[in-house]
């Protein structure tokens, strides 16, 4: 994965009503990170669904992104994201923003149906996304009215000064048999990346792993997780407590005044939609209602029994278990759940942060970068 994969709930497919199919989108903020981040934007405002589809060209291209209600499409109307390089070609199965020339990108966007597009890469228009399954149902969108007025004034097709003047109102009452999509939605989350250092408790030996948010698991959790890593809150946090087959806990951050702000910042509790298995993760907490940014990464595929508790995962370990597997765990168990273990106080982790584990567990095995990862494949 590089982006993040979308799922498009299309109907209306070659015109018919009931008839209906799925295709999948995913972002590539590596060839253009502000139309992916602008696509993103707007799938997660549920701006695309009830859009038609209103310029179809067979073995050319399909145009959508005019919101159906013409309010919500008059706030983006001058809402420009700036160009960007062509990184890749306008090939079969990719997209890119519509314009009306330079810096003029909004929310229209076109599929490219064949490999003989390249034509339009000349013209500025950089691919920001691909489908990467389902188009044989992108092929199915409904192309009998042809070409719209406002590139041919002989054409059929709707007017587009009409359908953001007028919206679906118009579409459905002069072009019933449009495609359009009835639910647009994030599949999974977003890869990240974490450095390791110290593992075996070694200076110098460090690694990296990959986590993947699952949103369709918890969206709540896997929120603040994206959350806290765009602010940097994981960088430089040990993980304090690891017992082998079990699991692996970290979350408090190194700089007590950092942590005092988010200790009362609790999330709400999801159900639990998957089992803690190995290389899942899950928030940890001292009770109903009482997450905020501890986690922990189960080691074993024998930790159901947390389920019936309410741990919910909210991503899972997709790359790097090996590495995980190599956090410190010398120091056993924290005095917090065993008044004899040997490991870190939790409580003076939360008032001393990082001067204290340095100075009494310099062991520990910490994140030095973690990062959203973009422009390489996970397995």
């Amino acid at each position: 994965l590089y982006g993040r994969p979308i799922e498009f709930t299309a109907e209306n497919l070659d015109g018919e009503p009931g008839e209906t199919g799925t295709f999948i989108v995913l972002t590539r903020p590596d060839w253009a990170p502000i139309g992916a981040g602008r696509f993103e934007t707007l799938v997660s405002e549920g701006f695309f669904e009830e859009c038609r589809v209103f310029r179809v060209l067979p073995n050319f291209m399909a145009q959508f992104g005019i919101n159906g209600d013409p309010e919500v499409q008059a706030k983006w109307n001058s809402n420009y994201i700036e160009d960007e390089p062509v990184a890749v070609s306008n090939s079969r199965g990719t997209i890119s923003f519509a314009s009306a020339g330079p810096g003029t990108r909004t929310t229209q966007l076109f599929i490219n149906l064949n490999d003989r597009n390249s034509f339009l890469d000349k013209r500025g228009f950089s691919p920001i996304g691909q489908v990467v399954e389902g188009m044989d149902v992108v092929e199915r969108f409904y192309s009998g009215y042809g070409e719209t007025v406002n590139f041919d004034p002989s054409g059929e097709g709707p007017d587009q000064d009409l359908i953001q003047s007028e919206g679906n109102e118009y579409l459905q009452s002069s072009y019933p048999k449009l495609s359009y999509y009835s639910k647009v939605q994030f599949l999974y989350g977003r890869p990240i990346e974490f450095t390791a250092e110290n593992l075996d408790g070694e200076p110098g030996e460090t690694g990296t792993f990959i986590v993947l948010t699952r949103p369709d698991w918890a969206p709540i959790g896997a929120g603040r997780f994206e959350t806290l890593v765009s602010e940097g809150f994981f960088e430089e946090c040990r993980v304090f407590r690891v017992l082998p087959n079990f699991m692996a806990q970290f979350g408090i951050n190194g700089d007590p005044e950092v942590q005092a702000k988010w200790n009362s910042n609790y999330i709400e509790d999801e159900p639990v939609a998957v089992s803690n298995s190995r290389g899942t993760i899950s928030f940890a907490s001292a009770g109903p209602g009482t997450r905020t940014t501890q986690l922990f990464i189960n080691l074993n595929d024998r930790n159901s029994f947390l389920d019936k508790r309410g741990f919910s995962p909210i991503g899972q370990v997709v790359e790097g278990m090996d590495v995980v597997e190599r956090f410190y765990s010398g120091y056993g168990e924290t005095v917090n759940f065993d008044p004899s273990g040997e490991g870190p106080d939790q409580d003076l982790i939360q008032s001393e942060g990082n001067e204290y584990l340095q100075s009494s567990y310099p062991k520990l095995s910490y994140y030095s970068k973690v990062q959203f990862l973009y422009g390489r494949p996970i397995e």
